[in-house]
């Protein structure tokens, strides 16, 4: 008989395919904490608020009051640079329930930078330059030598800095002559502060506690402003360099041979490289002859001299018998070297600039916190495009140094926001189960936004009483007692 023809197997059933993973989105993202909230942290959590629609951000910052370097930074007399914080204001109505400040809480002290990680999925440090660059010549300690940054904070009412005034009023009181070491806008915002009168600041919102001492001695007798390099190198603006020549009873000078000594083939070079630069330069020629338009000049109204110095390093602080500064030393340098790169050369003359009050304005310098890679040498923050490590960020000075203009941080904040964005994305941050938000972020001398809003009118009304855009509060106690937060 025939063999039956074998059954033919049945075919395998195919194998589920395994569902994919659903893709790492922005929306894994659920809470982004920046630390600082000056320009770079405002402008962070603007990007990141508009990106992702689901985000909470919340800022972190050790003062009571919000806004950084705008508050206490910017010249009083700046108030046109001070609107940005109504930009800063209207981010933080617009995203009302997605947004939180969290005022008086310091980071490093508090809470830490590892208790943040486990509470946020990104950290975005944006905590600026509280440090100060050194000339690192003797005599620097004596009383009478100050940080410029210090003097700034003062006169701007910053709580921390009311210390500073005794220390203005002795050292102008032994001699009502200023120098200021290195020229750019934030000196040239002290030397205009120090030659205008006190009705030139009248409706500035320049503390009260400042401008009382201040108004003793404004305007003041003498204010040298010292560059190591010359005019063409200048770190300053136009527009603050113009200021200096149109104030009621201070007349700026330039010396021309100074500026000559400076022009060397290399410095004209780089004046003609930049359309800026040419009118800086322009411009310091002008009032070195007298022709810049508008200027003040020599009259019997004139009660100051402001003159801009090149060409001088210091190399001592000189001082009276009494340890108090009493002038400052320098020798004369020369340049050498490309176009870009010149090195001022000390020449050995030796040059003394009388003055009771000595201003270092040569750098601002970035502090270190646990927890963030940091380079000690540069003082600024080790990252890539603004990413330290995935969940770890950093913005502004701390991120590039102190420089640029307001504007300057809104490019960097996006750099980085785009940087927290691209670790979402990847799967890299957010997702994880968060640890609740440490204590230190709930505790009652937590000033929130609200709270800042009530410090806000506060100051705004005592300004308007007082024919002014306001009347800071420059004492922490008053602060949080406006504020209605404990602690006052």
């Amino acid at each position: 008989k025939p063999k039956p023809k074998p059954k033919p197997k049945p075919k395998p059933k195919p194998k589920p395919k395994p569902k994919p993973k659903p893709k790492p989105t922005m929306n894994a993202l659920r809470r982004v904490c920046i630390v600082g909230s000056g320009p770079s942290g405002f402008y962070a959590a603007k990007y990141l608020l508009a990106a992702v629609p689901t985000l909470h951000v919340h800022i972190i910052d050790r003062l009571v009051t919000p806004f950084g370097l705008v508050r206490s930074g910017v010249a009083p007399d700046h108030p046109e640079v001070k609107s940005v914080q109504n930009d800063f204001t209207s981010v933080a109505a617009e995203h009302a329930e997605r947004f939180r400040y969290m005022g008086n809480v310091e980071v490093g002290k508090d809470v830490s930078l590892a208790e943040l990680g486990g509470a946020y999925d990104a950290t975005i440090c944006a905590y600026g330059a509280a440090g100060d660059s050194a000339m690192g010549v003797p005599g620097e300690d004596a009383p009478g030598v100050l940080p410029a940054r210090a003097f700034v904070n003062w006169y701007n009412g910053h709580p921390e800095y009311s210390w500073v005034g005794p220390e203005v009023d002795a050292a102008l009181s032994s001699n009502p002559k200023a120098v200021i070491v290195g020229n750019g806008n934030v000196a040239l915002d002290c030397a205009r502060v120090l030659s205008k009168t006190p009705a030139e600041l009248a409706d500035s919102d320049m503390a009260k506690a400042a401008a009382d001492v201040l108004a003793r001695f404004q305007p003041a007798e003498h204010v040298s402003v010292v560059g190591r390099r010359g005019a063409a190198q200048a770190a300053c603006t136009i527009k603050e360099l113009r200021e200096l020549t149109k104030l009621e009873a201070s007349v700026c000078e330039v010396d021309a041979a100074e500026l000559e000594l400076g022009m060397t083939p290399a410095s004209a070079e780089e004046v003609a490289a930049a359309r800026p630069r040419k009118r800086l330069h322009k411009l310091f020629e002008d009032i070195s002859n007298g022709a810049s338009k508008g200027m003040t000049l020599p009259s019997k109204k004139i009660l100051s001299r402001c003159t801009l110095r090149f060409l001088l390093q210091p190399t001592e602080v000189l001082t009276a018998p009494d340890g108090r500064a009493a002038g400052l030393r320098c020798v004369r340098t020369s340049l050498s070297g490309a176009a870009g790169a010149q090195r001022a050369d000390p020449t050995g003359e030796m040059v003394d600039i009388d003055a009771g009050l000595v201003l270092r304005s040569i750098g601002y310098r970035s502090l270190p916190l646990e927890g963030l890679p940091f380079d000690a040498e540069r003082g600024v923050a080790l990252h890539e495009h603004g990413r330290c490590n995935p969940g770890l960020y950093v913005a502004g000075w701390l991120k590039r140094g102190p420089r640029g203009i307001i504007g300057t941080n809104i490019a960097d904040a996006k750099e980085t926001v785009k940087a927290v964005l691209e670790d979402a994305q990847a799967g890299a941050i957010g997702g994880a189960e968060l640890a609740p938000l440490p204590g230190a972020l709930e505790a009652p001398g937590v000033v929130s936004w609200d709270a800042w809003l009530k410090v806000d009118a506060a100051e705004a009304a005592a300004g308007a009483a007082a024919g002014k855009p306001r009347e800071k509060l420059a004492d922490r106690e008053a602060l949080l007692a406006a504020a209605a937060v404990a602690g006052a």
